[in-house]
């Protein structure tokens, strides 16, 4: 399990050193918890918000059920100017892994009818809709085909409306360039609410 989340970051040139520990915390306002953290060292913390939920959610997504023990993964990014610290419990975890396919099939299939069956109504009666699929199209015929897919992280957060939602980066590759989806996706509806490149 561990060495594909330090593949990860090795692949992609950002890591020196990935250490692994576990502990307790506890905190007169957020209750107790049983934590594993995962530390980073050499990692560039410039964009932490994609790193640290990523490094997350690939550590959780590859242990055995069996072994969760803890109620939540810390994650430390630090170089040699700063240092950097989130924490996801494994509940947000379980929510993201749920919703995070959803994100992936629209990237796979984005070029095609099919795609409507994913997208919110709001979004397939936005005006914006057909610019955004017509540039992806654009970058398709002018790219090439992706030959890489990856979850690059995600945000919980709000609508406009106050509903809650999930954002999720992919990350896609062609043989000429990376393209990086913000795919926003409802809690409640699981349906795609937005998305940007």
């Amino acid at each position: 399990m561990i060495s594909i989340v330090f593949d990860f970051w090795l692949k992609r040139g950002r890591l020196h050193f990935l250490y692994v520990n576990h502990g307790r915390s506890a905190d007169t306002r957020e209750g107790s918890h049983k934590y594993i953290e995962l530390e980073f060292e050499g990692a560039k913390t410039n964009n932490d918000e994609n790193g640290s939920s990523v490094g997350a959610y690939y550590f959780y997504k590859n242990i055995p059920a069996k072994e969760v023990n803890f109620d939540q993964i810390n994650v430390v990014f630090k170089d040699k100017s700063s240092t950097v610290e989130s924490d996801y419990s494994i509940h947000d975890l379980a929510t993201v892994d749920s919703l995070q396919p959803i994100a992936m099939k629209f990237v796979s299939i984005y070029n095609t009818d099919s795609v409507v069956f994913l997208l919110d109504d709001r979004l397939k009666n936005d005006s914006t809709l057909p610019k955004v699929l017509s540039i992806l199209h654009t970058v398709d015929s002018a790219m090439g085909k992706f030959t890489e897919i990856t979850f690059a992280g995600f945000k919980f957060g709000k609508a406009d409306s106050g509903e809650p939602v999930l954002r999720c980066w992919i990350r896609t590759e062609t043989d000429k360039t990376f393209i990086l989806f913000k795919i926003t996706i409802t809690l409640v509806g699981r349906k795609i609410s937005g998305l940007a490149v």
